[in-house]
C-alpha cells in the first residue's frame, strides 16, 4: 500500500461509532430493577442497510439468537437510541425471549459477512437468579471496636460471564442506621470480607449479597456479635507511691486520670486520717506544661482549703484550672500530688469524692470510676532521716490589719507550722510540725 492509500484509508469515516448500553446487566423480571437497558448508537453516514443482532457468547464461540433492531430504508446520520429493551430479539418473524445468559449485541451494516461490525460488539448480561453464597463459620471476627464479617460467593451468572467477582456486591448494614452501609473486597476465590465498626454490647447486622442486575437485593443474613466491656481502669484514681511506709517517711498521694480530651478545669476533695502529717500540694504538671505552651507567662489557678471534720478525719479540697482563652489538655495526667507522712503506725485510708472536671467549653466531663486508696505505716524509723530546726515570726506593721485574711491553718491563737525538706532532686524528703500539731 502507498502512502497516499494509506492516508485515504485512515481517514475513511466509520459508518457507526459509540455504540453504548446504559446498563451492561438486566434482570427482567418487572420488579423495577434493572429490569431494561437503553441502547445508543452514532450513525455516520447514509447506510441502505442497518441492525442490531444479538448473539450468545459461548467460550469463543457466537451463536446468533435474533435481530433486535433492523432498517432498510438508508438510515441518515445522526444519534438513534432504542429505549428499555428487556432481552426481547425478532428469529423467523416470531417475538421471542432470550433466557439467561451472556450475549453480545453486533451491529451489521449490509448483507456481507464483512459488514458484521465485531469490533463494534458489545456485551450484555441477562440474569434472573440471585448469586449463591455462604457465611464463614465464625461469620465475625473481631479486634478492638471492629469486626470483619466472613463469607464466600459460591457462584453465579456474573461471575461466569466477567472471569471474576466485578458484577457481585457484598454490602452490610447494621440494625439501628437503615442508611448506613459497608462493602466487602473479594479474593480470588470468591471469598469476601466486610469491616465493620462494634459498639459494646449486641451488634446486628444485615448482610446482602447481590450481583449487578440486583438479583438477590434483600438481605439474606443476620449476623449478630456481642462485644463484652472489658475491665477498665478508673478513670480517676488515687495512687500512692508506696503502699507501705515507715514511721517518719514521706509518702505521696497522686490524684491521676486516664486520657482525656479538651481538660480545661478539675476539682476534687480528697478525705484522711487527721494523724496524718500533710505537707504540700504539687499542682498538676501536664496541665503546667500546657499552660505554658498555650499561654506563656500565665500561671495555673489552684485553690485548696483543709476541712477538720472533727471525726478524725481531714478533707483537702482542690481546684486546679487553666488560664486564657485556650483548649484544654489532651491527653493523661495528674490532676495535683499530695506528700504525706505520719508519726504513728496504721493502716491510712485515702477517699476522693465531689470528682468533677470541665472541658474549655465549661461542659462537664463524664469519669467512669474512682478509685480511692490505702497506705500503711509501719513500725521503725525510715531509712533517710532528717532534722529540721529554725524560726518563725511575724509581726503587724498597721494597726489597719485584717487578720481575717491572715492566713493560717487552725483555731484562734493556734497556729499549725508545717515544714518540708527538699532533696537535691526536688522531691520531698522529710515534713515535720514545729507549732501546733
Amino acid at each position: 500500500m502507498n502512502f497516499s492509500k494509506l492516508k485515504a484509508s485512515s481517514q475513511q469515516i466509520e459508518p457507526i461509532s459509540d455504540l453504548t448500553l446504559d446498563i451492561y446487566a438486566i434482570s427482567p423480571d418487572w420488579d423495577n430493577y434493572a429490569d431494561f437497558t437503553n441502547i445508543d448508537v452514532n450513525v455516520n453516514e447514509h447506510l441502505p442497510y442497518f441492525s442490531l443482532d444479538v448473539y450468545a457468547i459461548e467460550g469463543e464461540t457466537l451463536t446468533y439468537k435474533g435481530r433486535l433492531f433492523k432498517d432498510t430504508e438508508n438510515m441518515g446520520p445522526g444519534y438513534y437510541g432504542y429505549a428499555f429493551w428487556m432481552g426481547e430479539v425478532w428469529l423467523n418473524s416470531e417475538h421471542i425471549q432470550l433466557e439467561e445468559g451472556h450475549y453480545a449485541i453486533i451491529p451489521q451494516v449490509g448483507l456481507g459477512e464483512e459488514d458484521l461490525l465485531l469490533d463494534k460488539l458489545i456485551d450484555v448480561i441477562i440474569d434472573l437468579t440471585p448469586p449463591v453464597s455462604e457465611l464463614s463459620e465464625p461469620s465475625v471476627t473481631a479486634v478492638d471496636d471492629v469486626g470483619t464479617i466472613h463469607g464466600r460467593v459460591i457462584s453465579d451468572l456474573m461471575i461466569d460471564a466477567l472471569g471474576n467477582y466485578s458484577g457481585i456486591t457484598v454490602s452490610v448494614s447494621p440494625s439501628n442506621s437503615s442508611n448506613t452501609y459497608y462493602y466487602g473486597t473479594f479474593a480470588e476465590n470468591g471469598e469476601f470480607s466486610v469491616e465493620v465498626p462494634l459498639k459494646y454490647g449486641l451488634n446486628r447486622f444485615y448482610v446482602t449479597v447481590h450481583d449487578a442486575a440486583f438479583n438477590g437485593r434483600q438481605p439474606i443474613y443476620t449476623v449478630d456479635y456481642v462485644r463484652e466491656k472489658e475491665p477498665t481502669e478508673p478513670a480517676i484514681a488515687a495512687v500512692a507511691s508506696k503502699i507501705e511506709a515507715a514511721i517518719g517517711e514521706t509518702f505521696d498521694i497522686a490524684i491521676d486520670f486516664a486520657r482525656v480530651n479538651d481538660l480545661y478545669a478539675a476539682q476534687f476533695s480528697l478525705t484522711y486520717d487527721s494523724a496524718l502529717l500533710k505537707g504540700s500540694t504539687g499542682p498538676s504538671v501536664a496541665l503546667g506544661n500546657h499552660q505554658q505552651q498555650a499561654n506563656a507567662g500565665a500561671a495555673l489557678i489552684t485553690r485548696e482549703k483543709i476541712v477538720e471534720l472533727g471525726n478524725g478525719r481531714v478533707r483537702t479540697d482542690y481546684i486546679v484550672s487553666l488560664v486564657g482563652d485556650i483548649t484544654g489538655y489532651s491527653g493523661a495526667g495528674t490532676f495535683a500530688t499530695l506528700h504525706f507522712s505520719s508519726m504513728t503506725a496504721g493502716t491510712f485510708r485515702f477517699d476522693l469524692s465531689q470528682v468533677q472536671a470541665l472541658n474549655s467549653s465549661a461542659e462537664v466531663i463524664e469519669y467512669e470510676s474512682v478509685k480511692n486508696t490505702v497506705v500503711t505505716v509501719l513500725n521503725g524509723q525510715g531509712e533517710q532521716k532528717h532534722t529540721i530546726s529554725g524560726k518563725v515570726s511575724a509581726e503587724a506593721l498597721s494597726s489597719s490589719v485584717d487578720y481575717s485574711n491572715v492566713w493560717y491553718d487552725g483555731t484562734d491563737d493556734v497556729h499549725k507550722v508545717v515544714v518540708e525538706a527538699i532533696d537535691s532532686n526536688g522531691t520531698v524528703a522529710a515534713i515535720a510540725c514545729s507549732m501546733g500539731c
